[in-house]
């Protein structure tokens, strides 16, 4: 069974994105974390296939997170999910190793298309951002 674990410090929208998602990807073991030391708690005891990461945690950067993982588990797909819409940072973590970057305005038909893509080992990026000036 493919495991994906969402990580956001929102409740709601973590909520809200792993109902999403088990709509869509019922075959799927969804966990969810709140934070950068849950996240990587629950990598070490339970794996992932798929990691949805917001760059913006309490205790870690999305960036600092995305190498630290990457490092320990290459395998592993990661898509951010952020509000972030610069470029700069758009580069940064798909430099970094990640496999996607979604914008959360953009998330609903995003966010399966972008999980798909990345299953087939192919990149994505939230079309807000390619179509960025």
């Amino acid at each position: 069974m493919l495991k994906i674990l969402i990580v956001d410090d929102h409740a709601p929208l973590l909520s809200g994105v792993a109902r999403y998602i088990g709509i869509h990807f019922p075959e799927y073991k969804i966990e969810t974390a709140t934070s950068g030391g849950e996240c990587l708690e629950k990598l070490h005891e339970k794996g992932a296939d798929i990691l949805i990461l917001d760059t913006h945690l309490p205790d870690s950067t999305g960036y600092d997170l995305c190498t630290k993982i990457l490092s320990m588990k290459p395998d592993i797909k990661i898509i951010v999910l952020t509000g972030t819409l610069d470029i700069s940072d758009v580069r940064k973590m798909m430099y970094a190793g990640a496999s996607g970057y979604i914008v959360k305005t953009s998330i609903t038909d995003e966010i399966v298309e972008g999980i798909e893509s990345v299953m087939r080992g192919e990149k994505f990026i939230s079309a807000c951002v390619r179509e960025y000036p």
